[in-house]
């Protein structure tokens, strides 16, 4: 919703692969922030600590428009596609995108529709 910050380190959702995403319409049209976990290999334990966790698919679904701006933005201290702190702008419905972490410090755009 309009004006909401996530930061999926330490959240309910920290364990999660795919990330569906909805607008509550009730708040209007605005933008929302996710924040990245750090990507940091080193942060993710066990079975996970092989690379599943990763990589996280975010998408949405039909309540999500042009007036809804959803960031998934990265740690101030990782890159997203080169760019420290970057984010990727969502703002459409059924739209989707693949992020992965393969290094530390470094997120990449491997998929995304659009």
């Amino acid at each position: 919703y309009a004006g909401a910050t996530l930061e999926l380190t330490g959240s309910e959702y920290a364990n999660d692969y795919i990330y569906d995403l909805a607008w509550n319409s009730v708040s209007g049209s605005g933008t929302a922030t996710i924040y990245l976990p750090e990507a940091d290999p080193n942060n993710v334990i066990g079975k996970d600590s092989q690379g599943y966790l990763r990589e996280l698919r975010f998408i949405t679904d039909n309540t999500v428009n042009a007036s809804d701006k959803i960031n998934i933005t990265a740690q101030s201290t990782d890159d997203l596609e080169g760019a420290v702190g970057g984010s990727y702008l969502i703002s459409k419905n059924y739209e989707g995108v693949t992020l992965y972490a393969p290094t530390s410090g470094s997120w990449f755009i491997t998929q995304k529709k659009a």
